[in-house]
């Protein structure tokens, strides 16, 4: 390259390239035509104007067509794409897939004169090594290196790379140790994906990961630190980098002199074409009935060259007040002063499920697990077990956290992957606390803390609340008699497995009242969404599946929007709209006679013209969140063994 006066600096900073006179498969493959469009910055001091540039290569195989392309005027820092194209024929006799290397001479009116390379590839460059062939060309260098292939932890199959000691499963102080993979040749508007685990000492130990092209090293995705919990998958664009350009890929761990982990673990390393999400239908319009739950399908599909990885949210729709978020993956809170808010609805399960007890000495300590009956989706992961914490708080996957001095959220000292429902320093151990586990056995399942005080001095605040979690992935609080003492010294919010993301409702602060409910989820109350993320390999698809909860709608009709954000650049981001109309209601039920029958109780009713089945439930109390107890297709139903279970009441509905 000229040196040029700072007056006079031109640079590439974004190249495409598209298959011409080829099969419109989307590849350039040997005996078709590759036409470049390369964005160029201005990056000195004056316009340039009459910006021309002559495209040559000395490659094998490779002729110009069209070599002579402009640009429009560049005011300093403007950035344009050439507005004449520029074509390179590829040869029959082309080695595929490779690079062809070629020069581009610029000049303009102010006395530009520079030479700058671009490149382009032919075929369809792809790597991949999930560790399980040995080395396979990646190399590992630096202070304190400790990578190496194991079997301890891995995605796919047995190995992955580990930067770590073998069966301590610790890594050393003061490291900066480098894992480099073999040369790699990369497409047009390539991505790099990986998976990987990492336990690093918070915002003290960390893994990069970076490309080296020849000119420089470029940081392209982290840093990582703390800990992800689970094996993640991670996709990075490399669209920077030109069809063509030649890198390597590196994982580097560092460490300080202070306390260290397990390590980070990388596998199934792919480099290759981006991909390309379409999705079906564009907008969801449902009738709904008021008395039923109903589904919805929409289809992610991945017509690219790598995989698509995705997750999902709603947008707000037709809440408006006592809400708040959403956090960075999505949550939103609403309470039931919303006029689309959660209802209030107190269960009653003083005397039913599981006990949970603590003696003096262990009133900051965490009990569990206990088996949910149902894969609770909770930030991206799914659980199917519960932790209950002595200190106001129900955690999916920390079953240690003795924190007492609450924070807001997110933070690192707080529970991991928790819904924090009244975070505060409180005394279960003392006699007339009842705190309980309790699930249904299909598709809810509950936490109460009963007479729950936060101190054995007068004026401590006892409180009463409860945590309620169901199938489709939301959890609703409710706030019973919460006194007037102490009311402003707790927190209230949820966080993620790795303490990164959450959401603060509350943090010694005013704002709880008696009888009132708060729900933490991705969406409005009446529409939710499985799965909430998930990866669709190249040419397949997946379903997700929209639940309609009838009886939830929210004006008429209720609104909101499903969004789907991917790792394909060119759409990251799309949006489907939703609404949902309540069907006109068939007429009640009337005429209900309940009858024992042993410990069952038989249930007869006045037939409903035009149904076709009727929907019996079971509430705890009037106005409360019911379980259906069956759908017959007549109008009477044995309810088998009901007289075991605690006071309640029934309703019938007709369906359509």
């Amino acid at each position: 390259m000229n040196l040029l006066p700072p007056d006079l600096q031109v640079r590439r900073v974004r190249q495409f390239q598209t298959e011409q006179a080829g099969d419109n498969d989307g590849t350039v493959e040997p005996g078709e035509s590759v036409s470049l469009t390369i964005y160029l910055r201005n990056t000195g001091f004056l316009d340039l104007t009459g910006l021309t540039g002559t495209l040559t290569t000395s490659t094998p195989n490779v002729t110009v067509a069209s070599g002579n392309a402009n640009w429009p005027t560049l005011a300093s820092q403007d950035s344009a794409a050439n507005l004449t194209e520029l074509v390179l024929n590829v040869g029959a006799g082309f080695s595929s897939p490779g690079a062809i290397n070629c020069q581009l001479h610029l000049s303009s009116i102010e006395g530009l004169d520079t030479t700058i390379n671009t490149s382009a590839v032919v075929g369809n460059p792809v790597f991949f090594d999930n560790g399980e062939a040995g080395t396979n060309g990646w190399t590992h260098s630096g202070g304190v290196d400790q990578w190496h292939q194991t079997t301890h932890r891995s995605a796919s199959a047995t190995h992955s790379w580990y930067c770590g000691i073998e069966n301590s499963w610790q890594y050393s102080s003061n490291q900066n140790a480098a894992l480099t993979s073999p040369p790699i040749l990369l497409g047009n508007n390539s991505v790099l994906t990986f998976s990987h685990y990492y336990e690093l000492e918070a915002d003290f130990d960390y893994g990069f990961v970076e490309v080296t092209d020849g000119t420089g090293t470029y940081s392209v995705a982290g840093p990582f630190t703390g800990s992800n919990g689970s094996f993640e998958t991670v996709s990075v664009s490399l669209a920077q980098f030109p069809a063509g350009s030649v890198v390597n890929i590196r994982f580097r761990q560092t460490s300080d002199g202070a306390l260290v982990q397990e390590g980070w673990y990388v596998d199934d390393v792919f480099v290759g074409p981006p991909p390309n999400i379409s999705v079906s239908p564009a907008s969801v319009s449902a009738s709904v009935d008021t008395t039923a739950i109903q589904e919805e399908e929409v289809y992610v599909s991945n017509n690219g060259g790598s995989d698509l990885v995705y997750s999902l949210l709603f947008q707000n729709g037709t809440a408006a007040a006592d809400t708040g978020g959403p956090d960075a993956y999505g949550y939103r809170w609403q309470d039931s002063d919303d006029q689309c808010g959660p209802i209030y609805s107190w269960l009653p399960i003083s005397a039913l499920g599981t006990p949970i007890t603590w003696i003096d000495g262990e009133g900051d300590q965490v009990r569990g697990p206990y088996a949910l009956p149902f894969e609770f989706p909770f930030y991206g992961a799914m659980y199917n077990r519960v932790f209950v914490s002595a200190n106001g708080w129900v955690s999916f996957a920390d079953s240690i956290n003795e924190a007492f001095s609450n924070t807001s959220l997110p933070n690192a000292t707080a529970a991991e992957a928790a819904i924090f429902a009244w975070w505060d320093d409180l005394k279960p151990q003392l006699a007339g606390t009842n705190v309980r586990y309790w699930d249904n056995g299909v598709d809810s399942a509950a936490v109460s803390y009963e007479n729950i005080r936060a101190g054995t001095a007068p004026n401590q605040g006892t409180y009463n609340f409860q945590v309620l979690l169901t199938k489709r992935g939301e959890a609703r609080v409710f706030y019973g008699n919460m006194g007037t003492i102490r009311l402003t010294s707790a927190t209230i919010g949820v966080q993620n497995e790795e303490r990164n993301i959450g959401l603060t409702v509350l943090n010694n602060q005013a704002g709880i009242a008696n009888n009132e409910s708060r729900r933490f989820a991705l969406g409005p109350r009446w529409v939710s969404v499985l799965p909430v993320s998930g990866i669709v390999p190249p040419n397949s698809v997946d379903t997700l599946r929209l639940s309609f909860l009838g009886e939830e709608l929210c004006g008429i009709p209720s609104l909101s929007g499903l969004v789907i954000r991917s790792n394909d650049e060119d759409s990251p981001e799309v949006t489907i709209p939703i609404i949902a109309t309540p069907l006109a209601n068939l007429d009640a039920p009337t005429n209900l006679t309940i009858m024992p029958i042993g410990n069952d109780i038989q249930l007869r009713w006045q037939a409903v013209p035009g149904a076709s089945a009727y929907r019996v439930e079971y509430l705890f109390d009037i106005g409360g969140l019911p379980t259906i107890v069956g759908t017959p297709a007549t109008n009477s139903f044995l309810h088998v063994d009901a007289l075991n279970t605690s006071f309640g009441y029934y309703q019938v509905r007709a369906l359509p």
